[in-house]
């Protein structure tokens, strides 16, 4: 439990495996994969020329393929 000796490193093992056997990772991930496809659709309905968003697009495709 929560109370004990664990150490800082032990807490946090025990949390990424509780974390890892409900699958939290997955579910974020799909998450984060339909708000970046409902975000790239809006950008595509707004009325600029492409070459004026590619900025901001280049920016979120890099954060989408982030590892951390």
């Amino acid at each position: 439990d929560i109370l004990n000796n664990e150490t800082g490193q032990e807490k946090v093992d025990k949390a990424r495996a509780l974390f890892d056997e409900l699958g939290v990772k997955k579910y974020a991930q799909k998450r984060m994969d339909n708000y970046y496809q409902k975000a790239q659709e809006n950008m595509r309905q707004i009325g600029v020329p492409t070459e004026n968003k590619s900025a901001l697009l280049e920016v979120a495709e890099a954060l989408m393929n982030r590892e951390h």
